[in-house]
């Protein structure tokens, strides 16, 4: 019963996110070139996608937060999937850098610290509006780790110059 809860909060969630990109961001793309349309549609997606996998479903919690300090703990004491998490939190923040990197004509380091500071504001709401998530360092380190290996790709393959 909690499952078919959760997957009903889950859609409504999308649902919601979906229809707020549909009625603020796409009335002011629509104008420009398919190609910038397409462009600010998938980071739109991606950024659809970030929510989902880091702060859906919202389901606001009273419980007393649980935060962990210990960089790579998991690792070091071999807790759950830590290879994998570490893999998966690096692999989701690439396209970070990315997007950033090819939509503005910022420093290496602000698009960097973009990507440090929007984990940090995930990290620490993860205790708060979701059920069973930690606000963990390790996670921190590991979506910057992501965002600055995207960036340095882009910027490598398209040859932006700081």
């Amino acid at each position: 019963m909690v499952f078919y809860m959760t997957l009903w909060i889950t859609a409504i969630d999308i649902l919601l996110l979906t229809a707020g990109y549909f009625c603020f961001v796409f009335p002011k793309i629509r104008q420009k070139s398919k190609a910038q349309c397409l462009f600010y549609t998938l980071f739109a997606i991606y950024g659809i996608s970030v929510i989902y996998f880091t702060l859906l479903p919202i389901i606001p919690t009273f419980d007393k937060p649980v935060i962990n300090l210990i960089p790579f703990r998991d690792y070091v004491y071999h807790f759950g999937n830590y290879n994998e998490e570490m893999f998966l939190n690096i692999l989701l923040f690439v396209p970070m850098g990315f997007f950033l990197t090819m939509q503005t004509k910022r420093k290496l380091f602000t698009i960097i610290l973009f990507g440090a500071l929007l984990s940090l504001a995930i990290e620490l709401l993860q205790p708060w509006i979701t059920i069973g998530r930690v606000c963990d360092i390790t996670d921190l380190f590991t979506n910057t780790a992501g965002t600055c290996i995207g960036a340095i790709a882009t910027k490598l393959i398209f040859r932006h110059k700081d």
